[in-house]
């Protein structure tokens, strides 16, 4: 995946949850300013929450997107 810029990710999360937590839409603001620069990791995080069939291991990006996705 290429580096896109903040109003790009955004959007590209806001796509995410509209498909498949339109609840937590209004995150996509929060994640994209506060994880611009890991823009990759974001998308396997929200993916491995979101698919029920994959197992993962939390790490510090994670547990801070978690903190964020599920306060």
């Amino acid at each position: 995946m290429h580096h896109l810029n903040k109003q790009q990710f955004e959007l590209r999360l806001k796509e995410f949850f509209e498909r498949h937590d339109p609840a937590k839409e209004d995150l996509a603001h929060v994640i994209a300013s506060k994880f611009h620069q890991h823009q990759e990791e974001v998308f396997e995080h929200l993916t491995e929450i979101y698919d029920k069939h994959v197992e993962h291991q939390p790490h510090s990006l994670r547990e801070r997107l978690m903190a964020i996705i599920y306060p």
